[in-house]
Order: structure tokens, then C-alpha cells, then sequence
């Protein structure tokens, strides 16, 4: 969380940061069949404030969007018919 001093100037953004995100993928011999792995910031930088509201209220909230953490999956893709 960030702690907000009264009558300081808050950051809408976090500082330039690299993210690594990976992708490897398989084809069959007829390009008819694909399959991917893929992973999104494997550093887990989740701590990067992407945006926020630069407006607080009463009680002092505010809002901020962060980074996604860390995500990985994968696709399966199959053709169907002649090519």
C-alpha cells in the first residue's frame, strides 16, 4: 500500500520497469495442429502501479491499478479441412 502525506504530490505511475513474458510453441509436420506454452511476467512484478486516481476523498482512499502477477497457460489449436 501507499501511504499518502498530506499536501505531497501523489505518483500516477510507478517507474519504467521491464517485464519478461515467454511464449514456445509446437506445429505438427501438416500444419494442421499447434501447441503453446506461454507465461506473462515471470519476474511476478506485481508491485508496478500502472494507474491511479490522483483525486482523494474524505477518509483518504484512492484508487490504483497494479500489475497483473504472474500468469502462465496454453493453446491448443487444431484445423479442421483441407488446407
Amino acid at each position: 500500500p501507499i501511504v499518502l502525506q498530506p499536501g505531497a504530490k501523489h505518483a500516477l505511475t510507478s517507474d519504467k520497469a521491464a517485464f519478461v513474458d515467454a511464449r514456445v510453441s509446437w506445429m505438427s509436420a501438416d500444419a494442421r495442429m499447434e501447441v503453446a506454452l506461454w507465461a506473462k511476467n515471470l519476474m511476478n512484478k506485481d508491485d508496478y502501479l500502472v494507474s491511479g486516481i490522483p483525486l482523494t476523498d474524505v477518509n483518504g482512499a484512492t484508487g490504483q491499478i497494479f500489475a497483473n502477477p504472474r500468469t502462465f497457460g496454453m493453446n491448443m489449436v487444431y484445423h479442421f479441412g483441407s488446407n
